[in-house]
């Protein structure tokens, strides 16, 4: 087996890599620890979301169909229906963004996203709020990252 270190949502961590049939006594060795806790990848991406990692190879290419260029990744809140992945992000109107990442954080209490921004929103400045397309839902811009640390913090 390989043991990797991992950083993956700003947590210590490790991953692991094995011949297929090892998976079975590994996973039961592992669980024999009081100190480990399984968790799905659902998880680690609300962890990643949380501690404002960009999605590896979504989205990247910012001068696509939504015409949003120049881009900067900016963290932000939503209530209700989540923002779908890829949803244009609108201001009076004009395509100013796009939804890279939105999940509910159980830690935050609060639905909470990445998205890529044009600068001529006024950055990273808070609460901006920005209409989804399509989608009948608003975001308010919030400063990344959500939480610091493994310690909670608060969306503003």
């Amino acid at each position: 087996c390989l043991m990797m270190r991992s950083h993956l949502g700003g947590e210590d961590g490790v991953e692991l890599l094995c011949a297929a049939d090892h998976t079975s006594g590994l996973w039961r060795a592992l669980l024999s620890f009081a100190e480990v806790t399984p968790c799905g990848m659902r998880s680690a991406e609300v962890l990643r979301v949380e501690s404002g990692v960009p999605p590896f190879g979504r989205l990247a290419d910012l001068s696509g169909p939504n015409g949003v260029e120049q881009g900067l990744l900016a963290g932000f809140t939503w209530r209700g229906a989540p923002p779908k992945v890829g949803a244009a992000l609108l201001r009076d109107g004009q395509a100013v963004g796009m939804v890279a990442d939105a999940v509910l954080s159980p830690s935050l209490g609060t639905g909470i996203g990445l998205a890529y921004v044009a600068k001529s929103t006024g950055g990273f400045a808070d609460g901006i709020a920005l209409e989804v397309a399509d989608a009948g839902t608003t975001i308010e811009l919030a400063p990344l990252p959500f939480v610091r640390g493994g310690s909670r913090a608060r969306p503003r």
